[in-house]
């Protein structure tokens, strides 16, 4: 009995240093000041994400989203960048990189790229200029930050009332998008007004091959100071842990016992979940985007359908039909049927938001109902 004590108490102290090195504005985060809504939403969007746990000189192609602390540490770590690591970063961007950060501090890379950042301003004094990265997006929610003063050429795209809230400028061949509150993007602000759409224009404009969220504490070089992002202990090492201490603690309990017959457990269902659907639908709701949620939505619904037969995903429609008529089991005509439906959507333009939940709903019902056949499960 002491041994399953010392076991469990182990497991705690795992589990609370596990929680402990995952700090605000990290895609791990999933409380009201993380990142991970925004992790997710990438997915959603039909974009490649990964994290960045290394040096910067492990970065390629794609955009790199950073968020900074007062100490210009990043997600939420007390521990300073290293010498270097700035530099290292603009000179990324520089050979073609586009970044994205979010900082209400004067630190070593806002130095670095020429941003000033100047008086505060509160989040209800915002108000979007007519760009490309504000397009259906007017009602911007911000908790307030501080006003920049734009390099030379930089697009404003927020203003302040006093001066410049975000702004976009090129840096050699890359970009640069500077925002100096993190709040439109955190768990909490993201789906707040029009947010969501801002985020969705940024990738939109930016085109990117990924989307790359830095989660490397400003390493550089290889410099081990810099990691201060990263969870002390793996969710794969807390998870074994609890697992080890779970199984032992039953073992304990049910030792020598005898059990009835085995009851068949029942078949998850791989569809979303209602509280995932009715969030997104919400957020796509209060953006007025159907265009954008049918192609994000259709991007995903494609991606399955593709994965899931181990084709290319530039496979015409007219052959993936005529695979899915190869196998029995799969309803090709339906399948047929909204892919006809996406097609004259995309065409007519106008989406009602009738039409277009009819769609998802259809697809949904399609994906459960077919893919799982294949051995498709939904993550």
């Amino acid at each position: 009995m002491a041994g399953i004590i010392i076991i469990n108490i182990l497991a705690a102290l795992l589990l609370q240093r596990y929680f402990a090195g995952t700090p605000e504005y990290s895609s791990y985060n999933a409380g009201p000041r993380g990142l991970k809504a925004l992790y997710l939403l990438t997915g959603e969007l039909g974009l490649t994400k990964s994290r960045l746990e290394d040096s910067y000189q492990s970065l390629s192609g794609g955009v790199l989203i950073r968020v900074e602390n007062r100490f210009g540490g990043i997600p939420g770590g007390s521990v300073p960048p290293p010498e270097g690591a700035a530099e290292t970063l603009v000179q990324w961007v520089k050979g073609g990189g586009s970044l994205v950060l979010f900082s209400s501090w004067e630190t070593d890379l806002t130095r670095a790229l020429g941003i000033e950042l100047g008086d505060s301003f509160g989040g209800a004094e915002v108000e979007a200029e007519e760009t490309a990265f504000t397009a259906d997006a007017g009602n911007l929610v911000f908790a307030g930050g501080r006003s920049m003063k734009p390099v030379k050429d930089a697009e404003v795209i927020v203003r302040s009332a006093k001066g410049a809230a975000a702004v976009s400028f090129a840096l050699g061949r890359g970009r640069v998008i500077a925002v100096s509150d993190p709040y439109p993007v955190t768990n909490k602000g993201i789906q707040e007004g029009d947010n969501v759409i801002f985020v969705a224009n940024i990738f939109r404009v930016l085109q990117p091959s990924r989307v790359i969220f830095d989660e490397s504490g400003g390493a550089a070089a290889g410099d081990a100071a810099g990691g201060a992002a990263r969870p002390v202990v793996s969710k794969t090492v807390a998870a074994a842990g609890v697992q080890a201490a779970a199984a032992l603690l039953l073992l304990y309990i049910f030792w020598g016992r005898r059990f009835g017959r085995p009851v068949p457990l029942l078949r998850t269902d791989t569809g979303p979940s209602a509280q995932y659907v009715n969030t997104m639908a919400n957020i796509y709701r209060q953006g007025r985007a159907r265009e954008i949620a049918l192609e994000s939505i259709y991007t995903g619904f494609w991606q399955s359908l593709t994965r899931t037969l181990g084709v290319p995903g530039s496979i015409e429609k007219e052959e993936i039909i005529y695979l899915c008529r190869q196998r029995r089991e799969m309803d090709s005509d339906g399948l047929e049927r909204i892919l006809g439906s996406v097609g004259k959507l995309r065409q007519r333009g106008g989406l009602s938001e009738a039409e277009l939940f009819a769609l998802v709903h259809d697809m949904e019902n399609w994906r459960r109902e077919n893919l799982k056949h294949a051995g498709y499960a939904r993550h």
